[in-house]
């Protein structure tokens, strides 16, 4: 019977091409762009962390103050690892990048200084060789290092004669003794792990200050995560007296999962959200479209049972019929999504660890079989109920050539745009509040200039450069050297840059001002920074000087401050002359306060700032320094230049992290434009659905009423009053979808708020013009529809 109803649908669809096409089409649409984002979802949510027993590694923190989150000391860490009893084991790990020199050209390589019981934590597996022991986690046995897969493949093109050689990472030589098996990526995605090696000086309670850890710790056996967070906050109690802090200041945990992706949740699932929209819009479109056709078939469906055919099998061939436009255009639609998954939404390329690409794999696969089983069902039911019901009552009058008391979905048509309407509002909506957001985001003000700057990196090897006066010289010929290249009109170098996802941040203390009882030691990003640095980022100089040549090495130790800490810490006191001292700094050392500049947004533009303290970079001559190039034109141009300065001055030292700054502002908002592009563009797509409903019902209201357009227009009426009778039912349609999706709107966007900049949910600006927007295009959809209305000859209509 499944077979005789199959043949018959595919014969009766191959007569209506046209209705067919536009079925399978939109059917295509929808099921395609559905699987291609739960591929996504897939991919950056629901896909398990690379790791063995991941649900049971979670991440810790300690949090207190104006600090929601800050990095780990050493002597915290070991707090964590000896007096708590919940975790089997704890690992610490301070990533870097170094220099990779030998065998080639230098390169740059993400290193993981990590404890040695990192391996014990990740349960991660060694390929080659074996992981570095306890007894090499230590300062004067740690030049050892365990290569990643891909390092070894890539550079040393899978040589197992690797093992045993010696490296040079910052021209210090280290044994090669082992090799990670190709799934281990974390932490974000090493090239090499060296022992971390912590010094005595290191694990003192003094060194408290220096936070710079990420500390991962894997449950014991029995124990929950809410058993752990007890542990922890017992432990931050003991350590506040311990460390003599006065703030509320605790540890924190999270899994790992949540940790490296919950914030990119919010953005997968809206997206997410948005196309599972217009998917529902799509299959209310098809089921109008489906008894619009129903209304046109009545007579062979009164005919049908007429000679004896049961309800039951009336809906049949509905379903039937729904489910065979469902199928092709389910296979029409995976077929998109694979072309489509590959063209990611790009919303963890900022993630800390590698993400499975999307694709179609067997789960996105089900996923596909479901949506179009499911599209099959929205379709077809309704019509099929109400084709069966409808031919029932009115087959008698069919076959005697009257028309049906009702077409057929009359009162079921206006419902389903009703539905289309407001699910479309929906979309269109948080579409509208997204890109509200992302236009209040892009106009913040950094607080430096964004174009026609090219930034750099590079970093010294101690081994090479292992005192102060060695950097200072270097980076005294490294900037002359720059500012020699055409098209430089300045350059300067700061240790930590803007957008770059740097940050050092340390107390300080104001001589002669107190900390009252309760309040938070002032905590800032510290910087060094050349004279010519705030020139060279357009950072504006407000008060005081900016530092010149007379800051060097053996002259008075001084430092400029950002407005920020003026606010926080000086308020309306004048802080030109007062003198700090700096955690950064390892005694307590003096710094005279010269000048105020204006605050930056280092982490993002939605993030505020926190407030920043530069040293002159000849007085703390980190090891390594981003350069920033004021250029003519395009900054990229100045790149082979910058190159060659540095071969000149240490071929041996690789130039990295090469970007302009306009580059790294598009990166940080990348993730929102993003997501405000992919819902903008289902917003659109929902938009003209649910008009082509508006549309679509109004053309079978037309054609339904024609002989009643007869009758007014011979007894009088006007051309607009018939119109305005269909475009009077259209806005009101409108409306109440707008009503019915106002409503769902205000929840979805409130549980995405986090996704809003400076916006909130129930914004009424955007709701009304919103609002506004759809009914005016319904009104204009409407009157095209309509139009045919206008032009009904009353005799022609009459004798029909």
């Amino acid at each position: 019977m499944i077979i005789q109803h199959f043949r018959y649908a595919v014969r009766m669809l191959w007569r209506s091409p046209v209705f067919a096409s536009v079925a399978i089409l939109t059917f295509a649409l929808a099921i395609g762009a559905t699987t291609a984002v739960f591929s996504q979802v897939r991919a950056t949510i629901l896909a398990p962390l690379p790791f063995p027993e991941a649900d049971r590694l979670v991440s810790v923190w300690p949090s207190g103050g104006s600090l929601a989150r800050s990095a780990v000391s050493v002597p915290t860490y070991y707090s964590i690892k000896d007096d708590t009893t919940v975790f089997a084991d704890v690992a610490a790990l301070g990533g870097q990048s170094q220099n990779l020199t030998g065998g080639g050209e230098p390169e740059r390589v993400q290193v993981a200084q990590v404890t040695e019981s990192l391996l014990a934590v990740m349960k991660s597996r060694i390929a080659r060789g074996r992981w570095f022991l306890a007894e090499e986690d230590a300062p004067s046995r740690s030049a050892v290092a365990v290569l990643s897969h891909g390092l070894w493949m890539r550079r040393f093109g899978g040589d197992p004669g690797i093992l045993g050689r010696t490296i040079l990472l910052n021209a210090v030589p280290r044994l090669v003794v082992g090799i990670m098996a190709p799934e281990a990526q974390y932490p974000e995605r090493s090239d090499v792990w060296i022992p971390i090696a912590f010094t005595p000086e290191q694990r003192a309670l003094s060194a408290r200050g220096s936070e710079y850890l990420t500390v991962i710790a894997r449950l014991r056996p029995g124990v929950s995560i809410e058993q752990a967070r007890a542990s922890l906050d017992a432990l931050g109690q003991r350590l506040r007296t311990v460390y003599g802090i006065k703030v509320n200041w605790t540890i924190r945990c999270a899994t790992l999962d949540d940790d490296l992706r919950g914030d990119l949740k919010p953005f997968v699932l809206l997206a997410f959200c948005a196309v599972a929209l217009v998917f529902l819009i799509a299959c209310a479109n098809i089921a109008n479209l489906m008894l619009a056709r129903a209304g046109d078939r009545r007579r062979e469906f009164a005919l049908r049972i007429a000679v004896g055919a049961a309800p039951h099998q009336i809906r049949a061939q509905s379903l039937v019929e729904a489910s065979t436009l469902a199928i092709v255009g389910g296979a029409a639609g995976l077929l998109l999504a694979a072309w489509l998954s590959p063209l990611s939404l790009q919303l963890g390329a900022r993630a800390r660890l590698a993400l499975p690409e999307a694709g179609i794999d067997p789960l996105v696969l089900l996923f596909g079989f479901g949506a179009t089983l499911a599209s099959a069902v929205i379709t077809g039911i309704l019509p099929s109920w109400q084709v069966s019901r409808a031919s029932l009552l009115s087959s008698g009058n069919e076959l005697l050539g009257h028309a049906g008391r009702g077409a057929i979905g009359a009162r079921l048509k206006p419902a389903l745009v009703i539905a289309e309407v407001a699910l479309a509002f929906v979309v269109v909506v948080s579409a509208a509040l997204l890109v509200k957001s992302l236009v209040k985001l892009t106009a913040v003000d950094p607080g430096f200039v964004i174009d026609e700057r090219l930034t750099v990196r590079l970093t010294l090897p101690v081994a090479r450069y292992s005192t102060r006066p060695q950097r200072h010289e270097f980076y005294t010929r490294f900037f002359e050297e720059l500012r020699a290249v055409p098209d430089v009109r300045a350059a300067g170098g700061v240790s930590e840059l803007p957008l770059s996802n740097q940050r050092n941040m340390a107390t300080f203390e104001v001589e002669h001002k107190t900390i009252p009882p309760g309040q938070p030691e002032p905590h800032a990003d510290m910087r060094s920074a050349t004279s010519d640095y705030f020139e060279a980022m357009g950072i504006r100089l407000l008060r005081g000087r900016a530092f010149d040549g007379g800051d060097r090495s053996d002259s008075r130790p001084v430092a400029v401050v950002d407005d920020a800490v003026v606010r926080q810490v000086f308020g309306d006191e004048d802080p030109i002359g007062k003198r700090v001292a700096l955690g950064i700094d390892p005694d307590t050392l003096w710094r005279e306060i010269v000048g105020v500049v204006g605050a930056v947004k280092h982490d993002s533009l939605e993030a505020a700032s926190r407030g920043a303290v530069y040293v002159p970079l000849a007085q703390r001559p980190t090891t390594s320094v981003f350069a920033v190039l004021r250029t003519e034109g395009d900054p990229m141009r100045t790149v082979t230049a910058v190159r060659a300065a540095v071969k000149r001055l240490d071929p041996d030292l690789p130039l990295y992290d090469v970007a302009t700054l306009r580059g790294r502002l598009n990166d940080s908002v990348g993730r929102r434009e993003m997501t405000a592009v992919v819902v903008g563009t289902f917003a659109a797509l929902a938009l003209v659905l649910a008009l082509t409903g508006v549309y679509g019902v109004i053309a079978y209201a037309v054609t339904q009423r024609t002989k009643e357009i007869g009758v007014r227009m011979a007894l009088g009426a006007q051309t607009t009053q018939v119109l305005w009778l269909f475009v009077r039912s259209s806005a009101l349609t409108s409306l109440s979808g707008i009503a019915l999706g106002a409503v769902l709107a205000f929840p979805l966007m409130q549980a995405g708020a986090t996704l809003l900049f400076h916006v909130v949910p129930y914004d009424p600006a955007v709701y009304l013009i919103s609002a506004a927007g759809f009914v005016l295009l319904s009104v204009v959809v409407s009157l095209i529809s309509a139009r045919r209305a206008a032009t009904v000859d009353p005799l022609v209509a009459l004798r029909n």
